[in-house]
Parts: structure tokens; C-alpha cells; sequence
């Protein structure tokens, strides 16, 4: 407990860790968060906790909201990883992808070791805002951390590489990025994003391995505030997401497959499938 907090503020904090220990849904724990944010002295442990969980809460369809209650997290806290790379994502449901690099950038700062950090950074520069130098020394980053195991990080790369200036089709930029193309697709030779980039980069069929070794994944692929979460309520989230109107409006703007993610569909997806 908080020195100086009030006999409410921590009864109700006890009440909320209680429900979020219990799985308990967010009908019922989303109004006793508002209650803590409003009752509990700003930047204190039991306003943090309101704000940051408000946050994801509203992250998904209010992602305005949800940089409203960031701001009170990192007022508080500015070296915290977790809520720069929320509030990047945030900023990318929205279509502010400079904000979103201005914010991806301060949560690998924050956190240089966490590889997704350097992904959705590179990926954006990239594809967003059609910076691909930039982008290059993020995505590779990424993908000495996470490797073939991780095809979307391998398709990020190769899609930078090949689009580098003076680097792209008929360069020597091209042969390190068939490499890596033609590594990634032994692993996984169906997967949608290396497909569309073999047709583009005009690569031949290749045939998978056999038994393709996969090692232990070694990082987590994000880590954002821990929340009890139900694999059943992971798997609406993410449906959500495939349909919710502000990313597909984010694929069409940038041109990209159906199925290639965009960096707010997948950091939220990761977020789902990390919850216990």
C-alpha cells in the first residue's frame, strides 16, 4: 500500500486485483477501474494500475481513449516500455504512423532487447512511410533475435531489402534477400506473406524440408502488462480485430495482402496469445 493512500482507494484496488486474478470480465472490472482512476491520487500504484488496464481495455475500438490514459501512465513512468509501445500501437489503429514511430522508437530505447519493438518500428518505417533505409537496421535487429522461427519478421526483411534504392530487383540487395526468402519458405513453405514476396521478387518453387528443425522460441513476443485473460476471450479479441473497420481501412492504405498483418493487428494478436 501507498503511503498516504485512503482506506477506499486501497479496498477498491484489493477488489479489482481480485478480479483481475479471477478472470473476471470486463462488464464488471471496467467500471471499477473508472472509480480507482478517479479516486486514487495521480501517479500512485493504484492510479497506474487503473489507467494502464482502461488503456487496454479501449485500446481495440477507443484507441484515442486509450492515449488518453497512457499519458497519465507515462507522466508518471517515461521510461516504460510497455505503454510507449501501446501508445504506438494506438497511434497506428489511428493512422498517425509518425506518431506510432515516435512512440515504437522510445519503447525499444526503453527496451533495446525486445525484438517486436524493432519489428513494428521497421515494419511502419517500411511500409507506412516508404522508408525503408531507416527501417533496415530495426528489421534486422528483429530478425537475429527471432529468425525463420518468426516468417512475418522474415517477410518484413526481405520486403525492406528488396526495396531499399539502389538495392531492389537486379541489385546485390536482391541476392540477400532471396536467401532469406528461400530459407524462410523451407520452414514454412505455405505461408501467405512469403508467398506473395517469391511472386513479386519472381523466386522458383521450393520444395520444403522434410522435417524441418524448429529450435525453442527464446523471447516472448511481447510483454505487456500481465492480465488474466481466457484463451476463448483471446480468440474473440483477435476476431475483433480482423474486422474491425480501422484496420482494414489500414491494409487498403497501404496496399498490403489480406493476409499480411499490419503492425496493429499483429502486436495485439501477440498480446493475446501471451495472456495466461
Amino acid at each position: 500500500m501507498s503511503h498516504g493512500e485512503s482506506t477506499a482507494t486501497r479496498r477498491l484496488r484489493e477488489q479489482i486485483e481480485q478480479a483481475l486474478a479471477s478472470s473476471r470480465s470486463r462488464k464488471v472490472l471496467e467500471p471499477l477501474l473508472e472509480r480507482l482512476a478517479a479516486l486514487a491520487a495521480p501517479g500512485s500504484e493504484s492510479s497506474l494500475l487503473a489507467h494502464r488496464h482502461l488503456a487496454e481495455y479501449r485500446l481495440q475500438d477507443h484507441p484515442w481513449r486509450a492515449l488518453l490514459h497512457l499519458k497519465h501512465v507515462l507522466k508518471a513512468r517515461p521510461d516504460d516500455d510497455v505503454a510507449h509501445a501501446m501508445q504506438g500501437l494506438a497511434h497506428a489503429m489511428s493512422g498517425h504512423y509518425r506518431s506510432a514511430v515516435a512512440a515504437y522508437r522510445a519503447a525499444a530505447a526503453a527496451a533495446p532487447e525486445n525484438p517486436w519493438y524493432h519489428h513494428n518500428l521497421g515494419h511502419i518505417l517500411d511500409v507506412a512511410l516508404d522508408q525503408p533505409a531507416p527501417a533496415l537496421p530495426h528489421l534486422r535487429a528483429a530478425f537475429a533475435t527471432l529468425g525463420e522461427e518468426e516468417p512475418e519478421v522474415a517477410a518484413s526483411l526481405v520486403h525492406c531489402l528488396a526495396r531499399l534504392p539502389g538495392r531492389g530487383i537486379g541489385a546485390h540487395g536482391r541476392g540477400e534477400a532471396l536467401a532469406i526468402l528461400s530459407s524462410a519458405r523451407r520452414r514454412h513453405p505455405k505461408h501467405p506473406s512469403l508467398l506473395e514476396l517469391a511472386t513479386k521478387l519472381g523466386a522458383g518453387p521450393i520444395a520444403a524440408d522434410a522435417s524441418p528443425r524448429r529450435s525453442p522460441r527464446a523471447v516472448s513476443p511481447i510483454h505487456l502488462q500481465p492480465r488474466a485473460r481466457s484463451r476463448k476471450a483471446a480468440a474473440e479479441s483477435r476476431e475483433r480485430v480482423e474486422e474491425d473497420p480501422v484496420i482494414v481501412a489500414i491494409r487498403a492504405r497501404l496496399g498490403a495482402h489480406p493476409t499480411r498483418f499490419d503492425t496493429a493487428n499483429e502486436i495485439w494478436s501477440r498480446y493475446c496469445e501471451t495472456q495466461p
